[in-house]
């Protein structure tokens, strides 16, 4: 496999602050929202607390909550994609699966309704469940793969069975 088309991917902290940038903001814009209604309007700290609560349990939470199930599920894993051999390869500390294109009995895409909407921090956090003939599962999250809706169906040249939810955790 060496000197043919390869592509590997593992997390990095670039697509992880890319993945939480919209969390950062909004979260800055609530603060700087309290804190303005407080000394102009003289919001009473009860009334910004329970605003910021809703917001902490509708947004941040179910952020912090799937970033860090993404983060443990690839942690310290690396995925590579050989695509002239047809053959892929998941490493995470000793275990190693490799299979081949033809072994892949399904590809599962699971994405976030609000996906773009910009509504929610955790639209963007979505993976791909590729499913063996022997029952194996791989799970590839967007904290590997940048922008893994267009690469990875691409460079498997297969299109996945594609699932929505509201918050897409892992199972």
């Amino acid at each position: 496999m060496i000197g043919e088309k390869s592509f590997r991917y593992e997390i990095s902290l670039k697509q992880q602050l890319l993945l939480l940038g919209h969390l950062f903001f909004t979260t800055l814009f609530w603060i700087g929202f309290g804190v303005y209604n407080y000394y102009v309007y003289r919001w009473h700290w009860e009334t910004y607390r329970t605003i910021f609560l809703f917001f902490f349990f509708i947004d941040i939470l179910p952020t912090i909550i799937l970033h860090l199930q993404y983060l443990i599920k690839n942690w310290r894993a690396t995925f590579f994609i050989f695509t002239e051999a047809k053959h892929l390869e998941y490493r995470k500390g000793c275990t190693v699966l490799s299979y081949s294109f033809e072994d892949i009995d399904s590809l599962q895409y699971f994405y976030n309704l609000g996906k773009g909407s910009g509504w929610n921090s955790f639209g963007e956090y979505r993976f791909y469940k590729i499913i063996f003939k022997d029952k194996t599962e791989m799970v590839i999250t967007c904290l590997m793969i940048n922008d893994i809706e267009h690469t990875l169906e691409m460079l498997l040249g297969m299109k996945a069975e594609k699932r929505a939810s509201i918050l897409n955790l892992l199972e």
